[in-house]
């Protein structure tokens, strides 16, 4: 019985110990995002960051647009989860029907793994400023 009881509060221990991973942000406020990150607003609403993509032209070519970043995130919203692509253009890809939060997303300061060069022309994204304004 002893060791049962000492078995059960080591498990306790661990799984209490276990941390929720989550960032607290503030909406209206700027924050670093990186991929695999999950931010957690006041209200319960959580955001995370399944990718951060390059989708800028490659560097020493001609493009006629400039291109973006694009953050793949994942809204948890009353216990749901909707998908978005934020494009730092300034618009938002719902894919989801219905969307129970009106927001907006800015973005900015691109951070990438190595400068831009003949060897990499579009190196990834390691992380970025966004700011989540609530209407």
């Amino acid at each position: 019985m002893k060791n049962l009881l000492i078995i059960a509060t080591v498990i306790m221990l661990i799984a209490c110990s276990k941390s929720n991973n989550c960032t607290s942000v503030q909406y209206e406020e700027v924050f670093v995002v990186q991929t695999d990150n999950t931010y957690c607003f006041s209200d319960g609403n959580e955001l995370m960051i399944d990718s951060l993509v390059n989708a800028f032209c490659p560097c020493y070519v001609a493009c006629i647009w400039e291109g973006e970043a694009e953050v793949y995130m994942t809204w948890n919203i009353n216990g749901e989860a909707y998908r978005f692509v934020h494009h730092s253009s300034d618009n938002i890809e719902d894919e989801t029907d219905a969307i129970p939060l009106d927001f907006i997303i800015e973005s900015d300061n691109v951070v990438f793994e190595v400068p831009c060069d003949n060897n990499n022309p579009s190196p990834a994204i390691v992380a970025m400023d966004i700011t989540v304004t609530t209407n």
